[in-house]
C-alpha cells in the first residue's frame, strides 16, 4: 500500500473538514449551515477518495487515464494577444457584477447581471437570458433570503433615493 500524493491532500482535506466541522458547530445555526454542510461534503468525498486509493487496485492503464492537463502550452495555440483580451473581458465582466452589488444590492445585481451579461456577451436570446435570469435569482433568493433569512445591504442607489426622499 503506497501513499500517494492524492492519499495525503485526501488527509489533509479530511483535517481541514472536521476542524470546520468542530469549529462551526458552536455558531448560531445561520451561520453555521454553510460551513458545516460544505465540510461534511468534502469529508465524506476525501473519504471515499481515500478508501479507493488504498483498497482497490488500479491498473497502469487506469492510472494514466485520470492523470489529466487543463492546458497545455505545446497544445494551447491562442497568440498573447487573444488570451490578455479574454482575461481583461474576464475581469471586466466581474469588475461590473462587483459594481452592481455596491449599486443595486445583491438581489437584485444578480439578475441584472444575467441579462446584461447573457443577452449582449453571450448572445442568447431574449427568452433563454429572461429564463436563466429568473431561475439564478430565484435559486439565489429561496435559499439566502427565503429560507436563511440572510440579511443583504441595499444598494448604495437605494441608499441614496431614501436619504433624498424618493424611495420608501
Amino acid at each position: 500500500m503506497k501513499i500517494t500524493g492524492r492519499t495525503w491532500m485526501c488527509i489533509v482535506l479530511i483535517a481541514l473538514s472536521l476542524g470546520v466541522i468542530l469549529t462551526a458547530r458552536t455558531w448560531p445555526l445561520k451561520a453555521a449551515i454553510f460551513p458545516i454542510s460544505v465540510a461534511v461534503f468534502v469529508l465524506v468525498l476525501a473519504a471515499i477518495e481515500i478508501f479507493l486509493a488504498l483498497f482497490l487496485k488500479q491498473t497502469a492503464k487506469e492510472t494514466s487515464t485520470l492523470d489529466f492537463k487543463l492546458a497545455d502550452a505545446e497544445t494551447l495555440e491562442i497568440d498573447e494577444k487573444t488570451a490578455r483580451k479574454r482575461v481583461t473581458v474576464f475581469f471586466a465582466w466581474t469588475f461590473f457584477f462587483f459594481l452592481l452589488i455596491l449599486l443595486l444590492g445583491f438581489p437584485l445585481a444578480i439578475p441584472t447581471f444575467f441579462i446584461i451579461f447573457l443577452r449582449f456577451y453571450g448572445k442568447e436570446s431574449w427568452g433563454m437570458t429572461i429564463l436563466l435570469a429568473a431561475v439564478a435569482w430565484g435559486s439565489f433568493y429561496g435559499l439566502f433570503i427565503y429560507l436563511l433569512h440572510v440579511p443583504f445591504s441595499e444598494g448604495w442607489i437605494f441608499t441614496l433615493l431614501k436619504l433624498l426622499g424618493l424611495w420608501e
